[in-house]
């Protein structure tokens, strides 16, 4: 993951207000402590949100979980990407679309918390069924 500002920053590294803003709001919606996590990449974290305990199901972060807290403990999270352009939470959108081989064009009309939904509830693949395997 070379060439990225945020992906593969460790979190207690990270000193941005913006993403800081994102990452407290990630800890109020999914309960996964950063100061817990300070040694891990950003990319790691966010995986963590929608794997919760490193579960082989994704749990995406959903508007009813949103709507269940302060909205000023969701506002970043519930903006569309496209009004983010400008900000350091865009650059990391960008990171993370060029990280999966995909323009951002096509997810500037999505919310924040349903473009990180999209990208991090696809890492983990299901093993295909047992007559489905093929062994070598």
């Amino acid at each position: 993951m070379d060439g990225y500002r945020y992906l593969q920053t460790k979190l207690g590294e990270i000193n941005d207000a913006q993403i800081l803003k994102l990452l407290s709001e990630l800890e109020t919606i999914t309960r996964l402590e950063t100061h817990a996590c300070a040694d891990w990449s950003l990319f790691n974290y966010l995986a963590q949100c929608i794997y919760p305990n490193g579960g082989p199901k994704a749990v995406p972060v959903t508007k009813e979980e949103l709507d269940e807290h302060d909205p000023l403990n969701a506002f970043l999270l519930r903006k569309k990407v496209r009004n983010l352009a400008g900000s350091e939470i865009y650059v990391l959108c960008q990171e993370t679309t060029k990280h999966f081989q995909q323009g951002i064009e096509r997810f500037e009309g999505k919310s924040l918390y349903l473009f990180i939904n999209h990208f991090y509830s696809v890492l983990k693949k299901k093993k295909p069924p047992a007559g489905k395997r093929r062994w070598l």
